[in-house]
């Protein structure tokens, strides 16, 4: 989920028009990650979950749904998930920590799924839940200066920590032999993308929830094109492998956006029109990445239905 400061735009935009010295990508970094609570599940979820709120009591803060106490998980195994906790080393010979966790039974197809900029990946195990459910393995993992990922939060090492994570599902996940399904939210869409068009070969199907575009976020100030622009050119912060709009051309593999007609975070049903032949497009009345839990049923399906759709069964599973 990529949160927004208006406020960090506005100045950095400033900055820019009268020639002060900046560190460009420093401030896209704060523009991006700018959030009390970016590690704190308990938040996100109060976000998402329709009825929720966070209450404060003797005790710490609570999640309450409807008046009720729920408890938020923090591994797989609160959740009755079985699962394998790994650790790989980025190109910087960073740690990257991970979850493998795999269904009951033989996997259908192994699935990388990458968060937002807010929380960890013990805020992404309700997708988990439901993907395992169907018979899928998924792994989470935590992006440098998230969780058990030391290091501070950078959009330069999100694309190269996933590419890691990438890289060690290969050789480890059950269910690769067809080939990783990429599963981007929100921020998570930018290295799913660019992943995808980088290695067409070794990846079997794209899912992007709430995918960004750079014009997207600055629309919001009600900024007109060039100012667009002057961001991308006089800047030159935000990476390359994180600009979806510069990425989708080279995604051909089966692609499913899904996307929400109230979203005021990010506007990424844009990147429909830039896309390759071949997406399917799935369009929810609610808010930035609300869908899967405002209205599950709907969500679930349009997601397992496209896996049933487009992604080849392996040998065992036919014979």
């Amino acid at each position: 989920m990529m949160k927004r400061n208006n406020r960090t735009m506005v100045c950095l935009l400033m900055l820019i028009l009268l020639g002060g010295c900046v560190d460009g990508l420093d401030y896209i970094n704060a523009y991006v990650f700018d959030t009390a609570a970016a590690d704190d599940c308990l938040y996100l979820a109060a976000d998402l979950l329709p009825g929720a709120m966070v209450e404060f009591t003797e005790e710490g803060p609570v999640l309450l749904v409807n008046g009720e106490v729920v408890p938020v998980p923090e591994s797989p195994a609160d959740i009755g998930l079985t699962y394998e906790a790994f650790k790989v080393l980025n190109d910087r010979q960073e740690v990257i920590s991970g979850w493998m966790i795999t269904p009951d039974g033989e996997p259908r197809n192994a699935i990388m799924l990458s968060g937002g900029s807010v929380g960890t990946k013990a805020c992404y195990l309700p997708w988990a839940q439901w993907l395992t459910a169907a018979g899928n393995t998924v792994v989470l993992y935590d992006y440098t200066g998230f969780g058990e990922s030391p290091g501070e939060k950078n959009l330069e090492r999100i694309v190269p920590d996933a590419q890691a994570v990438f890289t060690w599902m290969l050789n480890q996940a059950p269910g690769v032999e067809q080939g990783v399904v990429l599963y981007g939210i929100s921020l998570g869409t930018g290295p799913s993308i660019e992943l995808a068009g980088r290695f067409p070969q070794k990846i079997s199907a794209v899912v992007v929830d709430s995918p960004y575009t750079a014009e997207s976020r600055v629309a919001r100030l009600e900024l007109d094109g060039f100012f667009v622009a002057l961001i991308r050119t006089l800047l030159g912060a935000f990476p390359a492998e994180m600009d979806n709009e510069l990425n989708i051309g080279a995604v051909n593999q089966p692609l499913l956006m899904l996307y929400g007609t109230l979203d005021t975070i990010e506007a990424g049903r844009g990147l429909f029109d830039l896309a390759p032949g071949g997406v399917d497009l799935v369009e929810f009345p609610f808010g930035h990445i609300e869908a899967a839990f405002h209205d599950p049923a709907r969500y679930q399906e349009a997601v397992l239905g496209f896996l049933d759709e487009y992604v080849v069964a392996t040998p065992d599973q036919v014979n």
